[in-house]
């Protein structure tokens, strides 16, 4: 297997004009703390088969599993199917993990909808490259997970998976530039089953039905000079 390490350092310089809250708590100075260790570790299985793990490790303690899926790629034409837990593909930067990402930390709107570890279930994906209709290739994906996302869906104590749809259409626009729009689509269930009732301590009851719908776009224009690159 092939297998990296890498770590995530933050730089940050901080001032506070009261003096005497200048260290309001282990987060709140100067330094540069390692944020995350992590370790990934994949692997061809066969000539149809790949598989890859991702671990997380807390510099406080601790052991996060951010990935461990398989995909199997031939076994039809045109189409690939993975199974595990995976980072999901809705817009671009979801699917990164977070020491690949060219800021310090994912966009607002991730952190918003889909809290700081961004989207990641565990579920069935299938990748369809589609024939070139509207652009020089079409690719459409649909993926069926749990709905364990604590900040969009009902965490721990989901009953009714997900469903995510993300279609992606590239240009070739000259031999040093290309084109990439995308759009994604996710719908699930937000109530929770099983837990209890605040107003009734030691009764278990099922919340009424809540559902949640994601809707995005991507949009990418990416230039680099054969001669430069």
């Amino acid at each position: 297997p092939e297998i990296s390490v890498s770590g995530d350092f933050l730089a940050q310089l901080l001032f506070d004009e009261d003096l005497d809250a200048f260290y309001r708590g282990a987060d709140d100075r100067s330094g540069m703390p390692l944020r995350a260790l992590d370790m990934h570790v994949q692997s061809t299985l066969d000539p149809f088969s790949f598989t890859k793990l991702a671990l997380g490790f807390d510099p406080a303690g601790g052991v996060d599993l951010e990935e461990l899926y398989i995909t199997w790629t031939g076994l039809v034409p045109q189409m690939a199917f993975t199974v595990g837990h995976f980072r999901q593909l809705l817009g671009v930067v979801n699917r990164w993990h977070e020491h690949d990402l060219d800021q310090t930390g994912y966009p607002l709107v991730l952190d918003t909808l889909f809290g700081l570890d961004g989207m990641e279930q565990s579920g069935v994906s299938a990748q369809w490259l589609m024939p070139a209709l509207w652009a020089d290739t079409n690719e459409l994906v649909v993926q069926v997970t749990n709905g364990s996302n604590e900040a969009l869906f009902a965490g721990e104590f989901f009953s009714v998976p997900t469903v995510l749809a993300h279609l992606k259409s590239y240009w070739d626009l000259s031999e040093s530039t290309y084109l990439e729009l995308g759009l994604s689509g996710m719908f699930g269930f937000s109530n929770r089953r099983g837990v209890e009732d605040p107003s009734q301590p030691g009764r278990m009851i099922d919340e009424p039905w809540r559902k949640s719908y994601v809707g995005g776009a991507d949009l990418t224009l990416h230039w680099q000079p054969p001669s430069s690159a």
